[in-house]
């Protein structure tokens, strides 16, 4: 027993300090509306986020629709793009959505597309509108 604690230990070690990208649905705590408005006004950028899905809308209509595969890592977020509507807009097949999660709300980082990274900085986190 002593023996194969042991052996085990420094697996153990391995597999803590380097945690698997994890590939999943949505957690519940993304899941919902995301908005760059504090009041969460239906008209401002809101960034909607689903079990499997990621829709941007803005103005009150939607201006990009994504079925995804999601990753995270620590407090870092990647969407990829398996599928669009519409298939030119701001997301499209291929691409990958980065966010970081922060104590206020959600920061959109970047697209990458095809080698180029297209930013997608925010004066402040996305708030959850939640109610």
């Amino acid at each position: 027993m002593v023996q194969s604690l042991r052996l085990a230990a420094p697996a153990l070690v391995a597999v803590l300090a380097f945690p698997p990208v994890l590939a999943a649905q949505a957690p519940s705590d993304l899941r919902g509306i995301w908005s760059a408005d504090p009041a969460c006004d239906e008209n401002a950028l809101r960034h909607i986020i689903g079990e499997r899905s990621l829709e941007w809308r803005e103005g009150g209509r939607r201006i990009a629709s994504a079925e995804t595969r999601l990753q995270l890592r620590g407090d870092l977020i990647r969407f990829e793009i398996r599928s669009a509507d519409p298939t030119d807009g701001p997301i499209r097949a291929g691409d990958v959505v980065r966010y970081r999660r922060t104590p206020g709300g959600l920061v959109p980082l970047a697209i990458e597309r095809e080698g180029v990274v297209i930013d997608l900085a925010v004066d402040r986190p996305f708030v959850s509108c939640r109610r």
